[in-house]
């Protein structure tokens, strides 16, 4: 997600929290497999993407989560979440259970289509959000990092 792209002929910039306007759309993750989708932008060019980390100064572990509700692009279209996780580092006898230095994972949640299936997908990513990072997606005004949770990073966009 790094870089800005020239904005497509028909798509407008979108905003995040304080009104910062970049001339690109959000971006799928690279590491979603699935096709024919976009990052949901709300009402209010609120971008459903969020990129977080956890680092453990005892254990030298290094996490991070990704989470993005994602748009199927057809006339009504379906919603689902890709979340996407991993860590790197840390001393042998931390790290347990055999997983080695680097692990990780990802998968896409279906929703289903139309306002039930947004509403679905709307409350698994507010779900997901707060239980990571220990604040509401929606009040959360990144950088930021809250006692338990995982930082949230800034994505230019």
């Amino acid at each position: 997600m790094s870089g800005l792209q020239p904005l497509q002929p028909g798509l407008q910039p979108h905003c995040i929290r304080g009104g910062h306007c970049f001339r690109r759309v959000w971006q799928v993750d690279p590491d979603c497999s699935k096709g024919g989708v976009k990052v949901y932008v709300d009402a209010h060019n609120l971008a459903y993407n969020a990129c977080c980390n956890q680092f453990d100064i005892q254990t030298g572990v290094n996490k991070f989560w990704k989470i993005q509700l994602l748009q199927g692009t057809a006339k009504r279209p379906k919603f689902c979440i890709f979340r996407s996780w991993g860590r790197v580092g840390g001393d042998e006898e931390h790290r347990g259970h055999g997983r080695g230095p680097q692990t990780g994972g990802d998968l896409v949640h279906e929703h289903g289509e139309g306002e039930e299936g947004l509403r679905k997908a709307l409350k698994e990513f507010h779900d997901q959000f707060r239980q990571k990072c220990a604040v509401a997606f929606v009040a959360c005004s990144p950088p930021c990092q809250h006692p338990g949770g995982y930082n949230v990073a800034l994505l230019a966009g």
